[in-house]
């Protein structure tokens, strides 16, 4: 019998998924290793990094500080460019039909 990884993301992202909840759509969004963090002001944006990290600790999960990116005004999350005041469409997705 194979001991291969069965369902391995979709494992990890319900693990993520309740060990942030509450916080869920709320302060953030989570797709599989990456945690998307959003807020109106800089005070609340560290407070919910820090519950977020606090969270993580308490699971016995870590972050590589290297890989970590913080108080960007724009990001690209899936198929969307998402910033302050506006979301669109990522042109790299769509060239082809723009081609």
């Amino acid at each position: 019998m194979s001991f291969k990884l069965i369902n391995a993301p979709a494992t990890f992202q319900t693990y993520i998924n309740k060990i942030l909840k509450g916080l869920l759509d709320i302060t953030c969004v989570v797709y599989l290793n990456n945690i998307y963090i959003y807020s109106d002001s800089i005070e609340e944006y560290a407070k919910y990094v820090r519950e977020i990290l606090d969270r993580l600790k308490k699971a016995k999960l870590y972050v590589k500080f290297f890989k970590c990116e913080f108080d960007k005004k724009e990001i690209t999350f899936l198929k969307y460019v998402i910033g302050v005041y506006k979301i669109r469409m990522n042109n790299a997705k769509i060239r082809i039909i723009l081609d």
